[in-house]
């Protein structure tokens, strides 16, 4: 495990400082529209412009710190999420015993990944955590749950811990053969969130026809595709600049990206909509729960990660 920081490019900090400078103009933006509304409105706003500021630095940090400190930063992430998913597996609430294993297995599973463990094990770790977690349910008199706590924890560690973390593996020196590692992080997360963005915008604007009625009556497919545009668009812009891709490569990257933030933004929606939850929890004033901040990426994230390891293999 490598705890010394490793150098950070130019590219990298210029990147980072980016990001502050269009949080700061939509910070200001934001502030301005809220003239004229409610108390009550403007609180919330504020509440979350914070939140946005909280988790932009922590990425940042996540960036420049290495693998180590990223998988620390994302075993905190995933722990706050996997609490806030253990309440949607019915009947609730899970059992206590296989909550607090399933925090001791989440920071398992990231302290392997600071120490250099590769994507397959990584894959596999829900397979592994389900079966410990049956043979646990399988010695009580609990068998009447036992088929939805089994596959219910085996889903949350997937959607927690597995999926989001392979943001993490982009930092990983040598699990990838390039060097690029920092850049490709931000980039990830970055599109992935200018999707969020452009799509919620161009579909409180725009939309007429809804995406997916049942799970997201908000989500239109005028946003869909104004997301798709926007992402693909950003993308053919920063790749050949970051990490000299070519146009169709940054323009195929823009697009995996897009499309698997909103499947993964609607697997969520799906999930909370089955439970009846509209919010996954408080954690992050004015956005929710941790579960609402991290869902896209929960798709993202391992999609773009296969992207670039299929490039570059």
């Amino acid at each position: 495990m490598n705890l010394t920081l490793p150098p950070i490019s130019s590219t990298v900090l210029w990147m980072i400082a980016s990001t502050y400078l269009a949080l700061a103009i939509g910070t200001l933006t934001r502030l301005v529209c809220l003239r004229g509304q409610s108390s009550k409105i403007a609180r919330q706003r504020v509440y979350s412009l914070r939140s946005w500021w909280l988790v932009a630095t922590l990425v940042c940090v996540a960036s420049v710190g290495g693998a180590s400190l990223a998988a620390a930063l994302f075993a905190i992430v995933s722990m706050l999420a996997f609490r806030e998913f253990a309440e949607f597996i019915p009947p609730r609430p899970l059992e206590t015993y296989v909550r607090r294993f399933g925090f001791a297995f989440i920071l398992a599973t990231y302290v392997a990944l600071a120490a250099g463990i590769d994507a397959q094990p990584l894959l596999a770790s829900p397979l592994i955590g389900g079966i410990v977690v049956a043979g646990m349910l399988a010695t009580t008199d609990r068998l009447p749950v036992f088929i939805q706590h089994v596959s219910g924890f085996m889903f949350a560690i997937t959607i927690t811990t597995s999926m989001p973390a392979f943001a993490v593996l982009l930092l990983q020196t040598g699990e990838l053969p390039t060097s690029d590692g920092p850049i490709l992080f931000l980039m990830l997360i970055g599109l992935t969130e200018a999707n969020d963005i452009a799509s919620a915008l161009i579909g409180r604007r725009f939309g007429q026809r809804p995406l997916a009625r049942k799970l997201s009556p908000m989500k239109t497919r005028e946003g869909f595709l104004g997301g798709v545009l926007v992402t693909v668009l950003l993308a053919m812009l920063l790749g050949p600049i970051l990490v000299s891709w070519g146009i169709g490569q940054s323009a195929l990257a823009g697009l995996l990206i897009a499309i698997a933030a909103t499947l993964g933004d609607l697997n969520m929606s799906a999930v909370k909509r089955c439970t009846g939850v509209k919010d996954s929890g408080d954690v992050l004033p004015g956005q929710g729960g941790v579960l609402d901040r991290i869902d896209s990426l929960t798709f993202s994230a391992p999609a773009f990660y296969l992207l670039i390891w299929w490039w570059q293999r």
